[in-house]
């Protein structure tokens, strides 16, 4: 093997090791990147599940507080009960 083609092999070969570890490194950015898309899109979506709990409990206990008061307004005879209050 002549010298300039050992030189030109190991220029080569230095060129795919450096891509190499050029296209490791993107891949785990990539990974980071999906990772953090991952779990931005969970955290959203659980979020926007505790608020809708706790908007479907604030009109529940509402509408209790509607039906109780229509109910002592016209007088109803299940809540004067001992056993309801």
């Amino acid at each position: 093997m002549k010298p300039n083609h050992f030189h030109e092999m190991l220029i080569a070969i230095a060129m795919v090791l450096g891509l190499s570890l050029a296209a490791a490194e993107f891949y785990s950015v990539r990974e980071l990147l999906a990772s953090l898309i991952i779990f931005s899109v969970l955290f959203g979506t659980m979020g926007t599940a505790v608020l809708m709990l706790i908007l479907i409990q604030e009109a529940v206990l509402k509408g209790a507080a509607h039906v109780k008061a229509l109910a002592e307004r016209h007088g109803d005879p299940v809540l004067r009960n001992r056993r309801w209050n």
